[in-house]
């Protein structure tokens, strides 16, 4: 069974300090206290900001010197997460060894938004690499995120610009997110295999268009024989050399749908092989030894299109929804190396309540 680390997306809020972080407490104490928590986050202001290497150098020595507690697949973790009475969540017990702390950094917008082509894009490029150095040296970098918007559609142009990102990227470990449902198909994930990238999971709301939180357990399971498949021979850059450093997670189509067999762009390789007309089915893919992905945005769908990066993800998951992954996670975990699980639901520190909910719902029960 693959180790399983739960996070969230970001840390330094200042909505937390109270629900999250004890009252008063400055920014600059923010991680720490999280790596009291966690074992594991996705920096999310990187979109915002190209990463640079001395700042996160500062944030490799800050988890260095103050040992993550929360850890799944460990049998002596003691329940985190528990309603202390007065609305803080209980910090997880001592005893919990450190064993390494993970980080998830998200791709700068000008990779996954603006799109630059040719020279700009090797120098975008160049310049996140340069910024993320300092995990990768460390071996603390999980994966890059890469999550494109919604308006990024399924095209010819598109696909292209996936794929050269790729190679621009490629000594990174990739995990991709889309927005918009027509990108889920198995050969777009066959593609992204085949340059060593990953294709993120995601718990969002059920609204046309979106990838939602359908990926049933069945489909999940499916997943773990697919390198059985062998490569995407539809694809003109299946020989491509993958990502050695973290093979990720992948999906592949439906057996019981049938797929067609692209034509290559001879002018120009694409990122990926296209597929039937037919309406995609996403099936959740991983690899033995790979790293899989899974984001949860709440299921916000009053105000995923007009909201503000706050109340888009400004949700509470019930135990009856975060059950509902318990199994999925379960399959995933067995068919990985390692699984990293980021809630985004950040407000007043919802997503800390339901990562803590779901790390004691996979906590093995205990005989009488």
């Amino acid at each position: 069974m693959g180790e399983v680390l739960i996070g969230t997306s970001g840390y330094s809020y200042r909505d937390w300090v109270g629900p999250v972080y004890p009252a008063g407490s400055p920014s600059g104490d923010f991680l720490r206290l999280y790596s009291q928590r966690f074992r594991f986050v996705e920096l999310n202001f990187s979109y915002y900001r190209m990463p640079e290497a001395d700042l996160l150098k500062g944030m490799q020595r800050t988890v260095d010197s103050f040992g993550a507690m929360a850890t799944l697949g460990a049998s002596e973790l003691p329940a985190a997460g528990a309603d202390t009475g007065s609305g803080d969540l209980a910090t997880p017990g001592a005893g919990t060894g450190f064993r390494g702390f993970r980080f998830a950094i998200k791709g700068h917008r000008s990779l996954t938004h603006e799109r630059p082509g040719g020279e700009k894009l090797q120098r975008d490029a160049e310049a996140f690499r340069r910024g993320v150095s300092p995990l990768l040296q460390a071996g603390s970098l999980a994966a890059v995120v890469l999550q494109f918007p919604y308006s990024f559609h399924y095209t010819d142009e598109n696909r292209r610009y996936l794929d050269a990102l790729c190679m621009a990227l490629a000594d990174l470990p990739l995990v991709v997110e889309f927005r918009s449902l027509d990108w889920l198909r198995g050969s777009v994930a066959l593609g992204l295999r085949d340059r060593g990238a990953g294709l993120v999971a995601v718990d969002a709301p059920s609204l046309p268009g979106l990838p939602g939180a359908e990926v049933s357990t069945d489909l999940a399971l499916q997943a773990a024989d697919a390198e059985a498949a062998g490569p995407n021979t539809a694809d003109p850059m299946a020989a491509a050399t993958p990502n050695t450093a973290a093979p990720t997670a992948v999906a592949t189509p439906d057996t019981a749908a049938p797929t067609a067999v692209a034509t290559p762009d001879t002018a120009a390789p694409t990122a990926v092989a296209t597929l039937d007309t037919a309406a995609p089915s996403p099936v959740l893919q991983t690899q033995p030894g790979a790293i899989t992905y899974v984001r949860f945005h709440g299921r916000n769908s009053e105000t995923w299109w007009e909201g503000t990066n706050v109340t888009r993800y400004d949700y509470r998951y019930s135990d009856t929804e975060l059950s509902e992954w318990v199994p999925r996670i379960r399959a995933l975990q067995g068919a990985s190396r390692i699984l990293l699980i980021a809630f985004n639901n950040h407000a007043a520190g919802k997503a800390v309540q339901a990562a803590e909910r779901l790390q004691q719902l996979l906590m093995p029960e205990k005989a009488d």
